[in-house]
């Protein structure tokens, strides 16, 4: 597994987006999960405080944590059952894998089982998934755990990018400032073809991520998410994630 910085970027954005995601489940979702622990070994209540800590990341007694991944897992394996709790324990236990070193979890089981379900998810959702799955076989080395098409891996595709970013580039003959809006939007629309152009975005990110989320309008962060999403090896040195909400016009958001 590699251990560069850059190279943590990629996971840290997967963890990042699966987490706040997961943060974002109806209430019903949670308890839905939580109802898979037998009262007789937790409360209800303690059940739903434990399992927000563990979809946060947080410490938790090992015998605690075993019964809520058993609720995750059970959960994860029925979108018949409840299609939000379904969702939001996946994502849970994708970060929880990617966060835990290799993943634990049998993401080939997950995508070969429940690809379809993903695939009707809202996009930021299956995205998501499919980054986080990816990721997992990437650092596992097993190529038959990537979902390789597009569709799968971006949240929106360029064409629909492509006129947003567009109308954001400049109009008139003197060159723009790489960071400004009409500079990054120039560099961005040529980084969705170009993989030079993509590698300079990544620069970009490296050098200004924390003014780039205070500042940039939605389309360009869309665009950086994009080239994030779809190049593997895109990976800024930064440990500022590219923002997950305020998705651009045409991008669908869960519900």
């Amino acid at each position: 597994m590699s251990t560069s910085f850059a190279d943590g970027f990629r996971t840290l954005q997967a963890v990042r987006d699966l987490r706040l995601l997961a943060a974002l489940a109806p209430r019903e979702a949670r308890v839905r999960i939580a109802a898979g622990i037998p009262e007789g070994r937790m409360t209800p209540v303690d059940a739903l405080a434990a399992l927000a800590s563990v979809s946060e990341g947080r410490h938790v007694d090992q015998d605690v944590r075993r019964e809520i991944l058993s609720a995750l897992r059970l959960a994860a394996a029925l979108p018949k059952d409840d299609f939000p709790a379904f969702l939001t324990a996946t994502m849970v236990l994708l970060a929880d894998a990617l966060e835990d070193g290799e993943g634990g979890e049998d993401v080939h089981w997950y995508w070969q089982t429940f690809r379809g379900h993903y695939r009707v998810a809202a996009a930021v959702e299956r995205a998501a998934i499919v980054q986080a799955i990816r990721r997992i076989g990437l650092l596992r080395a097993t190529s038959d755990l990537l979902p390789e098409t597009a569709p799968d891996r971006a949240t929106a595709p360029a064409a629909a990018l492509r006129p947003l970013i567009e109308r954001l580039c400049p109009r008139g003959l003197a060159p723009p400032n790489e960071t400004e809006v009409p500079g990054i939007a120039l560099l961005l629309f040529e980084a969705l073809g170009s993989p030079a152009a993509a590698a300079a975005a990544a620069g970009l990110w490296s050098e200004h991520a924390e003014s780039l989320v205070a500042t940039a309008p939605p389309e360009l962060l869309a665009g950086f998410r994009h080239l994030y999403e779809t190049r593997d090896g895109w990976a800024p040195a930064s440990d500022v994630p590219i923002p997950l909400f305020n998705p651009p016009p045409g991008v669908d958001w869960p519900h």
